[in-house]
């Protein structure tokens, strides 16, 4: 008795593979990049083995507090953020001495109807 069967292919739309649908857009061009070839997974420079083995570790207080900063600490240069001054002298407030019926004349240019 022989019996045919129908090969299981993988569906091409990355879609389709989707669990949740409400994954972000971000979320689904990162997908798609990576099933076409444009980026790594990010599973595939995981160590799972040395991620458990540092929880354990951590877990159980055996690390001094530099050796678990050190652990968690990112394999990259985070940016850190600058203060920037925005503003200037155009930005600040009139002084006093200015005519309102100067700002009611630009307002009138702005919008007519009113």
């Amino acid at each position: 008795m022989t019996t045919e069967s129908t090969p299981i292919v993988p569906s091409n739309n990355v879609a389709d593979n989707v669990a949740d649908k409400t994954e972000s857009f971000d979320a689904r061009e990162k997908r798609a990049a990576i099933a076409e070839g444009e980026e790594k997974s990010p599973e595939e420079s995981v160590d799972l083995d040395k991620d458990y083995a540092a929880a354990q570790a951590m877990s159980q207080g055996t690390l001094s507090p530099k050796e678990a900063a050190k652990q968690v600490a990112p394999d990259y240069e985070v940016a850190q953020p600058e203060d920037v001054k925005i503003s200037s002298d155009e930005d600040s407030l009139p002084e006093e001495g200015v005519d309102p019926a100067d700002y009611r004349e630009m307002a009138r240019d702005m919008r007519p109807s009113a």
